[in-house]
């Protein structure tokens, strides 16, 4: 698997995590793998972010063990077995009913059917596994790990390929009646807007999502390969990349401002590979979300990137298994 830019990290030695064990946190991107190592006592003793080798939206059980070999990588350096992991925690980029099924088969047809905790925890010597939505667990990472440990209504948003949020509210993970909250990016912001994959509408995706960006992008005679690649270009001054960026963000900040007014958070963190762009991307959200915000539901309130480099996620699928052993249940 070729490996990104961002390299492995091995932070502490593992002699704890052989008498008490760890948890294994998965990742799964269209693009993109991600996992972390993290024991018992929330100390995070490695991670590793790699391009997949094929695509998950199309491919997902070939990625899924590519994940699960990911994983055994970084338990052999730390000289563990995946007999000394307590549990796995799995995030894939799609609404996830409570018993771990892809809640649309619109979203991805390919996964339709699939049971993906089933998959990797086959790979993993049937270590056992609990998935969850990827902003969902992007939440609880930043809130165990990141910069929002002292948020008690934290609202974490991924603009990736699609757009997706997750909460944590009074401290606690919520994914809602049927683990479906925090589908962001299907609030509809035009009736009579172009068809999104969900099937309805002039959802925030057809505006803000990564996919249409790049689908515009590539329209327009410039075909960048990814979302990175934009956002550097942004950064660099393209008019085109700048344009899609700032345009994007004020949407994004549009639906953001209605979610403000009723639930009232108190911090915002931003993840996804759209926050390459930084400023160009954030700067529009703060102000579009404060144009439909109420002033008294945005006066405590941060916008911020998300701390933790794109690992975001595969800590808080990790931290989900510990979170589950330490409480009885890190979800509401």
């Amino acid at each position: 698997m070729p490996a990104e830019k961002r390299p492995s990290q091995v932070l502490r030695p593992p002699a704890v995590a052989r008498s008490y064990g760890v948890a294994v946190g998965a990742d799964v991107a269209r693009r993109h793998l991600r996992v972390a190592v993290v024991g018992a006592g929330q100390e995070i003793l490695a991670s590793r972010a790699v391009s997949a080798s094929a695509d998950a939206d199309t491919r997902p059980a070939e990625v899924l063990r590519e994940a699960a070999a990911l994983a055994r990588e970084l338990l052999t350096g730390l000289g563990l077995t995946p007999g000394a992991v307590l549990g796995a925690g799995l995030a894939v980029p799609a609404p996830l009913t409570l018993d771990g099924r892809i809640g649309s088969d619109t979203w991805l047809p390919a996964w339709a059917g699939l049971v993906p905790g089933e998959i990797l925890g086959a790979a993993l010597d049937g270590v056992p596994v609990t998935a969850g939505n990827d902003a969902s667990l992007g939440a609880l990472g930043e809130h165990i790990f990141g910069r929002a440990r002292t948020s008690r209504n934290l609202m974490y948003v991924k603009a990736a390929t699609g757009i997706g949020a997750g909460f944590v509210i009074n401290g606690v993970l919520y994914r809602g009646a049927a683990g479906t909250a925090g589908e962001i990016g299907h609030v509809t912001l035009d009736r009579a807007g172009d068809p999104c994959r969900c099937g309805n509408r002039g959802c925030l995706e057809q505006y803000a999502g990564g996919a249409v960006i790049l689908g515009r992008a590539h329209a327009a005679g410039r075909p960048w390969p990814g979302l990175t690649e934009l956002a550097a270009a942004a950064r660099a001054g393209d008019p085109l990349a700048r344009d899609l960026v700032t345009t994007a963000g004020r949407h994004l900040g549009e639906a953001l401002g209605t979610v403000v007014n009723v639930w009232n958070p108190d911090r915002i963190l931003i993840g996804g590979e759209l926050t390459d762009a930084g400023d160009l991307f954030l700067d529009p959200i703060r102000a579009s979300l404060h144009r439909t915000a109420l002033p008294v539901a945005t006066a405590p309130l941060t916008v911020e990137p998300a701390a933790l480099a794109g690992m975001s996620t595969a800590l808080g699928a990790a931290a989900l298994i510990l979170s589950a052993r330490s409480t009885g249940s890190a979800l509401s």
